[in-house]
């Protein structure tokens, strides 16, 4: 079974950009005037894509500050305007969930400073990840049946299309969608001059696997990126208890199977029974499995390119994907269809009429 290998990073790497103190405070007085100045500031070096300040204002209340990368980082297809992304989902999460921090500001107008930025609530707790291991399994399991059943609230959202949120068109069909995320993907490494063979193979099998695409069920809000080095906790109690959901500029509407967790990561029972299914690979029923094999393939595409970033061996990534070509190849599949002929859409055009049926109902 495919699992996630976690990349071994050193350093800050290269989209961290920290700001001079004038430019924090500069901020801070755009924020929130001039009678909260900034008091203190902490980078926080947890995260690999923004640069994230912990901020004390001088009425001694603290808040997250979160800085794009500069203009002159080298960023992927889907890495542009994902704050943008997280400014535009903030609202939903926070109504799926009370454990989404509260978005406090935002200025994209890149005036004052030739990025954006967002300022947030800063939540309680300290990272699951970073206590993971000091934990017993009892208390681990408890915060793993918490997270089913908020990662299942946000997964009753519904949305109108699929694809990104924010200011960009969505998709009517879950197909587009993912084609066109993999099309970014692939010319995003055919541009670094990385071999590109295996990645044609696997875009021409979920051309042949559309409509299991398409059968996955009306978009669903997705996270993005919820593992435990994304969620804060409190651990002083008797029970653990989930404090904050963070990081969600890659949430999109689509199929909550997508959620690169459910392929990647080894998830016990606890987390399945409180969500109410099991999406994990082995769980699947014979008509989702080609869906499970694409989310895969997309994830080591993406993998390659981290690989690329942080000058690391991208064999594993490639592994992944070649279990992913040898996954789609030995499921049913219908003739593949060009779609470039006859009714002159591209690859990755919608299509209209697309309302296949609910993956998974909505909670009681």
């Amino acid at each position: 079974m495919t699992m996630y290998v976690e990349l071994q990073r050193s350093g800050d790497g290269p989209l961290l950009a920290p700001l001079p103190p004038a430019t924090l405070a500069a901020l801070c007085r755009r924020a929130f005037g001039p009678m909260e100045p900034m008091a203190a500031a902490e980078l926080l070096r947890s995260g690999r894509f923004n640069t994230t300040y912990r901020i004390t204002l001088g009425s001694g209340r603290t808040v997250i500050l979160r800085v794009a990368p500069p203009s002159t980082a080298h960023l992927f297809s889907h890495e542009r305007g994902l704050l943008r992304r997280e400014y535009a989902v903030q609202p939903v999460l926070r109504e799926a969930v009370r454990q989404v921090p509260r978005l406090l500001f935002q200025d994209f107008s890149q005036q004052l400073l030739a990025r954006d930025y967002v300022f947030l609530e800063c939540l309680p707790g300290r990272l699951w990840d970073e206590l993971q291991g000091s934990l017993s399994p009892r208390r681990n399991e408890a915060l793993w049946r918490q997270l089913g059943g908020l990662v299942r609230a946000i997964h009753d959202r519904a949305g109108a299309a699929y694809g990104r949120p924010g200011a960009e068109a969505g998709f009517a069909c879950w197909s587009a969608a993912v084609l066109a995320d993999i099309d970014g993907l692939i010319g995003d490494l055919r541009q670094l001059g990385l071999d590109t063979a295996a990645a044609e193979v696997f875009r021409a099998q979920v051309l042949a696997h559309e409509s299991a695409l398409d059968r996955c069920g009306p978009p669903r809000l997705l996270h993005g990126d919820l593992w435990p080095k994304n969620i804060l906790i409190d651990p002083t109690g008797e029970v653990p208890v989930i404090t904050g959901l963070l990081d969600a500029e890659r949430a999109r509407w689509g199929d909550p199977a997508a959620e690169w967790i459910f392929g990647f990561l080894a998830i016990p029972e606890a987390f399945w029974t409180a969500y109410g299914a099991n999406l994990s690979g082995p769980a699947l029923a014979p008509e989702a499995l080609p869906r499970r094999h694409i989310y895969n393939g997309r994830g080591a595409l993406q993998l390659m390119l981290e690989a690329w970033r942080w000058r690391l061996d991208d064999g594993f990534a490639r592994r992944i994907l070649a279990e992913s070509i040898d996954g789609l190849r030995a499921t049913t599949r219908p003739p593949i269809r060009n779609r470039d002929a006859g009714d002159g859409r591209s690859a990755t055009a919608p299509r209209s009429g697309c309302t296949p049926p609910p993956l998974v109902p909505a909670l009681p």
